[in-house]
């Protein structure tokens, strides 16, 4: 039997998984070729950066990873082992700023929401989602069975609901000494409760303890009658009775100290905390999330609006923490719309159970430098040196199907590389009067040997074919493939594969209903460390804030890494951008992709001139409010908001770069990546049918590895399939 060549159309993080699960060492015996086709000169997608002047990193927004993105830090580390094994064996490694995991991470030590009491703007911070001895890319797992999910089951998440109430309440409001007053009074209120079950006055009992007591006791209820279930499945039914002693404890709150509550941000935040956990565990079990064992059952409604209808507070349904974890850090608006939030809950719930409940060593992880060159430049090595042919400067145009099969791909070459360019000059920028560097250039032009032009037209869809182009191939069935992963993003699938929505109701119905975003960035390199500008640690990270950015990250570990000079730190800023009707394909698409790279200026220029007295009060005038501008680094001879022309904005508004959504209603339409409804083709992508179901690094990879293991299984060798964590999860 003829073994099967490999198409691959794009390099983002599934494409890239996918490639490298395929191509593992041995690859050769169960596949012809394996071939990546990426439109202009680097890999990553919406994870791609570039070295611009003074080696600055400029990104398409800000990239930190979960700890729970066990899959993907795993592949990443699975490539510096195996180029380390290489070198051992006569195959030098590339001389990368990183060679291993444990130097291209480190940990957000501190986290914070923007919290705003109706007049004023306030930091909650939180700094103590760090397990010191852990990290997302050891194997085995080192932590001890009770530490980990077992079986990934809803019933686990309910449980550590309750327990990270007592614990994040707790740490929350330790340093107030005034919730002493909470204790005799909550003591009193148990004494007004008498029709409760027993176990239910048990917890009720521990709340003459403390906030952390009564907590920790509903969560050892709840994880009893979880264990008991399995025997007895009728038990499922007393979850009620630790909704019941908890809410009990929670209205005798409200009532008793409702101004309290209101006016003291210690208490207010710590019952927002106490309410939301609540709220999901009732949601859980009265929506029957618990008895299927899956968070699908609630994704026809928004999270808020779910929050709402089990019980929790509007305050607690818009508070910050909801607010910047779903919405803000998820650009979960409508159409770019900030008033429009929507994010099903079941995806919601997903996400935050997994952050919060399964993350290893830290809840965030930042990478050392630009996510490409952390990231993808190690992969891009391991398949070069695997012998897959990485094919640059290749954009598609137009898949065509025919008899259930993808038939055709057609494919515009956009430059002529000079012959004898080795595959490292791809990855490599150059540095005034020293070597270049591994990363990857902002600009192709010595890549082409200086005859380039403008970067942007090799990678914009709008500006047309002939913007880079000079020759189309079109790949047949058979001939030049066999098998196809398509690694584009949903919204490229209505420009380049309407043949597919034509023939496939399954396509259609992904077009019609996964909703995407575009989103703006700014990136701001500061004479002053963020500690300087704020009471907060270097290396915060702070969402939540106001529009139109309403996420902060100091990345503070970058000026190392770049040659601006009096540059102590570098400030990412991002969001959602206002959507608006696509322009026709063409030269003429020039003036709309400016103008929206004009409405990213003017709206940064707007929050930096009016926005920034709350956030960074050490940035500001402490008479006008205004943003001190020589903060800025920018050339000598550049005064006030001309600097904000020197630093780093991008409106990301291309099908490739926009940004997927799970609005309500929108996962059964996503498309499993071994079930694509056409014999031979694979998507793959943060769009797919993945488990997350929600766009990020880990979708992505996840979505990868399922589309490499089909393969493997029916193809090549069904051993070479890998396990994937989480992917039996709710």
């Amino acid at each position: 039997m003829a073994r099967p060549r490999i198409a691959i159309l794009g390099g983002g993080a599934g494409a890239m998984t996918a490639a490298l699960e395929l191509s593992a060492p041995g690859w050769e015996h169960h596949f012809e070729s394996i071939t990546l086709y990426q439109q202009g000169w680097r890999l990553g997608g919406k994870g791609a950066c570039g070295r611009g002047r003074d080696v600055r990193i400029e990104e398409h927004g800000l990239h930190l990873w979960f700890g729970f993105y066990e899959n993907a830090f795993r592949l990443l580390d699975r490539c510096h082992r195996e180029l380390d094994a290489r070198a051992e064996n006569g195959q030098p490694r590339w001389d990368l700023a990183f060679k291993n995991v444990e130097d291209s991470f480190s940990r957000v030590e501190q986290l914070a929401v923007t919290d705003n009491d109706g007049c004023h703007w306030s930091l909650w911070l939180a700094d103590f989602f760090d397990e010191a001895d852990d990290r997302p890319w050891l194997e085995p797992d080192p932590r001890p069975p009770d530490e980990r999910p077992d079986g990934w089951t809803v019933a686990f998440y309910a449980v550590r609901c309750l327990r990270l109430a007592a614990d994040l309440a707790w740490s929350l409001v330790e340093s107030d000494r005034r919730l002493h007053m909470i204790r005799p009074a909550v003591a009193e209120g148990r004494e007004t409760v008498t029709v409760v079950d027993d176990a239910a006055d048990l917890a009720l009992a521990s709340l003459g303890g403390d906030l952390r007591a009564a907590l920790d006791a509903a969560a050892n209820l709840l994880d009893a009658l979880v264990e008991e279930s399995f025997d007895r499945p009728g038990v499922l039914s007393a979850f009620g009775v630790v909704v019941r002693a908890v809410d009990l404890a929670g209205d005798f709150l409200r009532r008793r100290f409702d101004d309290e509550i209101r006016t003291e941000p210690a208490l207010r935040r710590a019952y927002y905390v106490v309410d939301l956990m609540i709220a999901i565990v009732r949601g859980v079990i009265e929506d029957g999330v618990i008895a299927a064992d899956s968070f699908d059952v609630v994704d026809d409604v928004d999270f808020r609006d779910w929050l709402l209808a089990h019980g929790a507070l509007p305050e607690t349904a818009d508070c910050a923490l909801v607010r910047a974890l779903v919405y803000d850090l998820a650009f979960a608006y409508v159409d770019g719309d900030p008033g429009r939030p929507a994010c099903e809950a079941g995806t919601a719930l997903r996400g935050l159970q997994r952050a919060f409940f399964t993350y290893r060593g830290s809840l965030f992880w930042r990478m050392s430098s630009g996510m490409g060159d952390v990231v993808f430049l190690p992969m891009y090595e391991l398949l070069v040196k695997r012998g897959v042919d990485v094919r640059f400067f290749h954009r598609v145009e137009e898949l065509r199907a025919a008899g259930g099969a993808v038939a055709e791909i057609e494919i515009d070459v956009q430059a002529e590389v000079p012959a004898g360019t080795p595959p490292e000059k791809y990855a490599q920028t150059p540095v005034s009067g020293a070597q270049p560097i591994f990363a990857w250039p902002a600009n192709p032009a010595p890549i082409l040997g200086g005859a380039a032009k403008p970067p942007e037209c090799y990678e914009s869809w709008y500006l047309g074919r002939e913007a880079a182009r000079i020759d189309t191939k079109v790949l047949k069935r058979g001939t030049d493939f066999d098998l196809v992963v398509f690694g584009l993003p949903i919204s490229c699938v209505p420009e380049v594969a309407p043949s597919l929505m034509a023939a496939s109701p399954l396509w259609q119905g992904a077009a019609d209903h996964l909703r995407t975003v575009p989103t703006q960035a700014m990136q701001l390199w500061l004479t002053e460390p963020a500690s300087a500008l704020a009471e907060v640690e270097d290396g915060v990270v702070v969402s939540g804030y106001v529009e139109p950015h309403d996420t902060w990250a100091d990345m503070f570990q970058l000026p190392p890494r770049e040659n601006v000079k009096h540059s102590a730190t570098v400030a990412y800023f991002c969001n959602v951008l206002a959507d608006a009707p696509q322009p026709p394909r063409g030269p003429e698409a020039a003036d709309w992709l400016a103008e929206r790279t004009a409405l990213v200026r003017a709206q940064a220029l707007r929050f930096l001139t009016r926005d920034m007295a709350s956030l960074w009060p050490g940035a500001v005038d402490i008479v006008t409010g205004r943003l001190d501008w020589d903060l800025l680094v920018a050339p000598p001879g550049t005064n006030g908001p001309a600097r904000l022309d020197e630093q780093y904005l991008r409106a990301n508004v291309e099908p490739s770069e926009r940004y997927v959504q799970s609005v309500p209603g929108s996962g059964r339409h996503r498309i499993r990546p071994e079930a694509s409804g056409f014999s031979n083709l694979y998507p793959v992508g943060d769009w797919t049918a993945c488990v997350i179901d929600a766009g990020c690094v880990e979708a992505a990879v996840i979505s990868g590895m399922l589309a490499a293991n089909a393969i493997h299984t029916k193809h090549g060798d069904p051993v070479r399939a890998r396990p994937i964590i989480g992917l039996e999860g709710p």
